[in-house]
């Protein structure tokens, strides 16, 4: 069946005319035979037993009513002509599609336990649903593209199949109470749909559960959630997804929060090591992310288009970068863990404001796809080396256009000239002198941009550099023995 279900089914309205409220008591198909005026009953409360006949009968040829009681009613097996499109249905189900496009906009089910058939209330006018505890399924697309469908309270303990509340456009408000499981595109386009409440119990959330709830800004992730779909909330209207608390996920499906426009900060939690392709793809407002260090790789398309993203912290595991996963990320810096050895296609393209790459804990070059660092000003982007693979990255294709440069002892001392020092800790500058008094000390950006001008007459200085973004700065000292002393350092 096609993701996107459409039903489109269409009824007349009647000519003004007195409309009538009955009470009835009913054998297996007998209904018809029983009213009268069918065309003009607006109320009908149902007792006695009833089959498919005469469901598909209160369906089609009822076209004034608007409220139904069936909590009296027991449902009949069916047998015989086929009604529905079937010779045969069971009993306690009400039939698919049997109030499907009916002008029905109430209505109340039967006490005992009974099941919903497929499509069997799609594109009808009901207003409000509150399905009972007696409830033991509902069939694909039961509620489906119902137009004024506003407030739903789902029975806990029923199986639903997808799609069942597929395209409501007046869906407002959901209450999950009990109810573990979401299944694939249960509420996906329901575009109205703001407030879905007691959703910290599920443990399932399907493939495009609620694809495009561009109204839904907020959703309660609890500690029971192990799956997560595919695209389960890809277009949605989340400012915040924060699944901290749900430590039974291990992974994520692709696309679980793509196209979602408004998402500022996000969280993974601890547990997760698998992230689908294209997670956050299209999030152009995410400024805060926080990924688990037990993530292997970043997969394709993964950050692509984050182009608020600031800050990207690459897991202590991470062996992958996959294609575009970070195109147009807004990230000055990144730090390359021991265990990366791919870069693929396009991973970094567009980052235009990169400054430093910290590739010092790398003992090997790793493997680059085509066209990685496509639009990086890379001479103007300083990566920082080990010892060990300094030349390797400066004879890499691709690595050897940037400012490469070797790393600090393990003091993280960089000594350029051999009469100063210097070290960070933290945003702070610590610059020594050997031998000699520093007598005055200018910070520079590499743009050569006068940061600090400051007096010292001491062998050693402090500069607090915490106002700055930049990753790379010049200390120029003048010495009390009039030399002038250079120290390029990587912050």
């Amino acid at each position: 069946m096609s993701r996107h279900f459409i039903t489109a089914i269409f009824f007349c309205a009647l000519p003004a005319r007195s409309l009538s409220a009955l009470d009835v008591e009913c054998r297996p198909g007998q209904l018809a035979a029983i009213l009268s005026d069918p065309s003009q009953v607006a109320e009908l409360r149902l007792t006695g037993t009833a089959d498919a006949s005469d469901f598909f009968f209160m369906g089609s040829s009822m076209p004034a009513l608007r409220t139904v009681d069936l909590s009296a009613v027991t449902i009949a097996a069916y047998e015989g002509l086929p009604v529905g499109g079937r010779s045969v249905w069971p009993a306690f189900t009400i039939p698919d599609g049997a109030f499907a496009g009916s002008p029905v906009s109430s209505v109340s089910f039967p006490s005992g336990s009974f099941a919903i058939g497929e499509y069997a209330f799609a594109a009808s006018r009901l207003t409000e649903l509150s399905l009972p505890a007696g409830v033991t399924s509902v069939g694909m697309a039961a509620f489906a593209a119902c137009p004024d469908l506003a407030d739903v309270t789902l029975a806990p303990g029923a199986a639903y199949s997808g799609y069942v509340f597929h395209r409501c456009p007046s869906l407002a408000s959901v209450n999950l109470a009990g109810v573990t499981e979401v299944p694939e595109m249960m509420f996906a386009d329901c575009t109205a749909l703001t407030s879905v409440t007691a959703s910290d119990a599920l443990a399932v959330i399907g493939t495009g559960a609620f694809e495009s709830c561009g109204a839904l800004t907020s959703f309660g992730f609890g500690k029971d959630l192990r799956t997560l779909g595919a695209e389960a909330f890809d277009n949605s209207g989340l400012v915040t997804a924060d699944l901290a608390a749900s430590s039974a996920l291990t992974s994520v499906g692709a696309w679980a929060f793509a196209h979602c426009r408004s998402l500022r900060d996000a969280v993974l939690p601890a547990s997760v090591s698998t992230a689908g392709e294209g997670l956050f793809f299209d999030c152009p407002s995410l400024t805060v992310l926080t990924l688990p260090d037990r993530l292997a790789g970043y997969s394709d398309y993964m950050l692509g288009g984050a182009s608020s993203l600031g800050a990207v912290s690459l897991g202590a595991g991470l062996d992958t970068i996959g294609r575009y996963a970070l195109k147009g990320a807004a990230a000055t810096e990144l730090k390359l863990p021991s265990s990366l050895t791919l870069i693929s296609d396009g991973a970094m393209e567009g980052m235009t404001a990169l400054s430093h790459i910290d590739a010092s804990a790398l003992d090997e070059v790793p493997q680059l796809g085509t066209d990685v660092f496509k639009g990086v000003e890379q001479p103007k982007v300083v990566l920082t080396a080990s010892a060990s693979a300094i030349d390797a990255f400066r004879a890499a294709p691709q690595w050897q256009e940037f400012d490469i440069q070797g790393t600090t002892t393990d003091e993280h001392l960089t000594a350029v000239s051999s009469a100063i020092r210097g070290r960070f800790e933290g945003a702070l500058l610590l610059v020594e002198a050997s031998g000699t008094t520093i007598a005055a000390l200018q910070l520079f950006t590499l743009s050569g941009l006068l940061l600090d001008d400051v007096a010292i007459d001491s062998d050693h200085a402090a500069v607090d550099t915490s106002a700055h973004s930049d990753a790379v700065y010049v200390a120029v000292c003048t010495l009390s023995d009039g030399r002038s002393a250079t120290l390029k350092i990587a912050r």
